[in-house]
């Protein structure tokens, strides 16, 4: 979800906001979890996704998103734990400070927020004119001097208190929550303060949204918290976003990407919003992304050794964390084997047969389970069954870094072998570039603004006076029903945001051979069924990535439809 005019008090780290792309299924859940809360009945919340998957994007997003809505009821709170040692002290009073200084900041709804960095002597000069505000500060300051655990107290319930006080919601959201037991130091010893939010979490009235990069280790932290938060996994995106996110990547680094190569992208992929970001970043791209530059990106972006690929470093990184917690050489063996057969799953007493482990029954499941909640091996169709990732690249980049020293394989070899197999998803991914199509047209009638687009630039055909086209305010799927059980879909229906402007109706085909008479006589007798039913003025196109013969574009501009193909539009390059 993308607002029109999108308030950033937060910035966001993924940078321009144009860029954030998809998400909307994790968007829509927690947005209708803003409505409980408001009743009081929306339980705390933990977003479980492993590093690099998008969390912290989502999170800075949503809270823009609270913050652009501007709901006087609800108001965002975000903060992130350093992952550095860090003192308990400063780390309460910046905690405290950050929560009512974006408070402030809503409520005055400024979009340059007021600093967290000042002394809590100008913060309650600051809250003069709120009195519960005023004195909340104020027995702050005399807290702290006294005792910064009891500070901390008062700081972890401070949401809570100041819902309570003025009828509010204060929706805290906490980024890389396990990091307070790991990094928060009161002298020499480590201050572990996740555990008291047991009670803290079951607020309703000052709920959190915690979240974690490490799943096993945030997973092993709330398990201890029975009932407090409801977990939310977030997982790779879906077909439709993953194109779009490629698509918009491919705008923003000036790079040219056909249909096919974003489908094979979104493959290669695995979908995963990390991966298609560095085949747009890595230092080896080329202008045009095609399959074989997408495959040099990733070979690159995996090295292992003494120089390791961006890809390689996070997955290193998220490995060694897993293996230090587990500490268990079966695990590695483990994981290893699974890496190597993704295609299918086994039972434990199977895989303790394969690998010949000495271990027994009960330290096997404990070691798998750990595993799992690790995020490094997958479960299977029951719970005495696993199965690897299904991530080519997470296997490939394990496999260099361990299988020469459990099996002795150089990680060449491994790198041939993984090249072959990228070569021959070429021909698995047909499926998606009908799709990626469709994601091509929509980006390019997204970026239509106020100086908007001739009509006749959307067709091959040498018509004049047509109508300028854009913005739109919406550009989705739409279905039309025309009979009892039956229905019609435009794959692209985008509304014109301004009065007296025509809608567009857009049919997205991705057909292997120019489009012939069957195709065009069918789309005329579609047209004639839908433009009795659609809303206002609509002009109606019909897109193919491939070539029309001569006489069936003007069959179509006969029929006062736009014929359009990857000449008009052929890369995103263009925009």
């Amino acid at each position: 979800m993308q607002l029109p005019e999108l308030m950033t008090p937060l910035k966001e780290d993924i940078g321009p906001v144009d860029l954030f792309t998809g998400r909307s299924r994790e968007m829509k859940y927690f947005l209708k979890w803003v409505d409980l809360v408001k009743r009081e009945i929306g339980p705390s919340q933990c977003i479980l996704a492993r590093k690099r998957r998008g969390k912290t994007a989502f999170l800075q997003r949503f809270y823009n998103v609270l913050y652009t809505r501007g709901d006087e009821k609800i108001i965002p709170f975000y903060f992130r734990i350093p992952e550095q040692k860090t003192d308990f002290r400063a780390f309460t009073l910046q905690f405290y400070k950050t929560l009512i200084t974006q408070y402030l900041s809503f409520k005055k709804r400024l979009t340059d927020p007021l600093d967290a960095g000042i002394s809590l002597e100008v913060l309650e000069e600051m809250c003069a004119e709120d009195p519960v505000l005023a004195e909340n500060v104020k027995q702050m300051r005399r807290l702290s001097a006294e005792s910064i655990d009891l500070a901390w107290v008062k700081t972890r319930e401070l949401g809570a208190t100041i819902s309570h006080k003025k009828d509010e919601r204060i929706i805290q959201i906490i980024d890389e929550f396990q990091f307070m037991d790991q990094y928060i130091y009161d002298g020499r010893e480590k201050k572990p303060l996740c555990g008291a939010y047991q009670s803290t979490g079951e607020s309703k009235i000052s709920p959190q949204i915690i979240s974690g990069s490490y799943v096993g280790w945030l997973d092993s932290i709330i398990r201890k918290m029975v009932g407090r938060y409801t977990s939310f996994y977030m997982h790779a995106l879906p077909d439709d976003e993953s194109v779009a996110t490629i698509y918009n990547y491919a705008h923003f680094y000036r790079c040219l990407v056909t249909s096919e190569d974003a489908a094979y992208i979104a493959r290669l992929c695995h979908n995963d919003p990390f991966y298609i970001s560095r085949i747009f970043q890595s230092p080896v791209r080329e202008e045009h992304i095609t399959p074989e530059v997408a495959r040099e990106v990733m070979t690159y972006e995996t090295r292992v050794g003494n120089e390791f690929g961006e890809i390689s470093k996070m997955w290193g990184e998220y490995i060694f964390s897993a293996f230090k917690r587990i500490n268990d050489v079966n695990a590695k063996k483990i994981v290893l084997y699974l890496a190597k057969n993704q295609d299918r799953e086994f039972r434990r007493g199977e895989l303790k047969d394969l690998l010949d482990l000495e271990i027994n029954d009960m330290e096997l499941e404990d070691r798998m389970e750990k595993l799992v909640k690790a995020d490094i091996i997958g479960r299977g169709s029951s719970m005495s069954k696993y199965k690897g990732l299904g991530d080519d690249i997470f296997a490939l980049v394990f496999r260099k870094i361990y299988e020469d020293e459990i099996a002795a394989v150089d990680a060449s070899k491994i790198e041939e072998e993984f090249e072959q197999k990228y070569q021959t998803l070429k021909g698995k991914y047909s499926n998606a570039v009908g799709l990626a199509a469709e994601h091509k047209v929509r980006y390019y009638l997204g970026q239509v603004g106020p100086a908007r687009l001739n009509a006749a630039e959307l067709t091959l055909a040498d018509t004049e006076n047509l109508p300028d086209l854009g913005p739109f305010s919406t550009i989705r799927k739409r279905s039309e029903h025309w009979e009892l059980n039956k229905r019609l879909e435009i794959d692209l229906y985008a509304e014109a945001a301004e009065p007296g402007r025509p809608n567009l109706a857009v049919e997205v085909k991705d057909w292997k051979r120019k489009v012939g008479a069957a195709q065009v006589t069918e789309y005329i007798a579609k047209k004639k069924l839908l433009e009795k039913r659609l809303p206002g003025a609509t002009l109606f196109m019909l897109y193919s990535e491939h070539a029309f013969t001569r006489d069936q574009v003007d069959r179509l501009d006969a029929e006062g439809i736009l014929a359009c193909d990857a000449t008009l539009l052929p890369g995103l390059d263009q925009c």
